[in-house]
């Protein structure tokens, strides 16, 4: 049972590394092979995601300040989602992990981040 967390773990960590390496190595700007945002392209509009594959590439080549000016949102938001991958993938979790869960990806919480999530695409798109 522990060995298939851990195993999730690494697993999540490999494909996150392999990821990175990619975007460290090629700046989204530059190469066509980096998905377009379709939102972007139909209405015009910066979706909540807009930015954040310039951001990886600048953030994994050292400049911060200018990936955090890509898409603040994506800094926040990335440790909350690799978590519910891991939450989601664990079979039989223990009652901790049950816990933890809940407080994190509970109707309240979730609600509290969809309307982050909201009033940032709105904020982004008038300012």
């Amino acid at each position: 049972m522990v060995l298939k967390r851990i195993l999730i773990g690494i697993s999540i960590f490999a494909i996150t590394g392999v990821l990175a390496i990619i975007y460290k190595l090629y700046n989204p700007l530059l190469y066509n092979f980096f998905p377009a945002c379709p939102i972007k392209h139909v209405t015009g509009f910066d979706c909540p995601t807009c930015g954040t594959q310039r951001a990886a590439h600048l953030f994994l080549n050292g400049e911060f300040k200018s990936a955090f000016h890509q898409n603040p949102l994506i800094f926040i938001i990335s440790p909350y989602i690799l978590l519910w991958i891991y939450f989601r993938l664990v079979k039989n979790p223990t009652e901790k992990e049950l816990k933890v869960y809940n407080i994190l990806y509970g109707n309240k919480t979730l609600s509290i981040v969809v309307a982050i999530v909201i009033i940032f695409t709105i904020w982004r798109n008038i300012a």
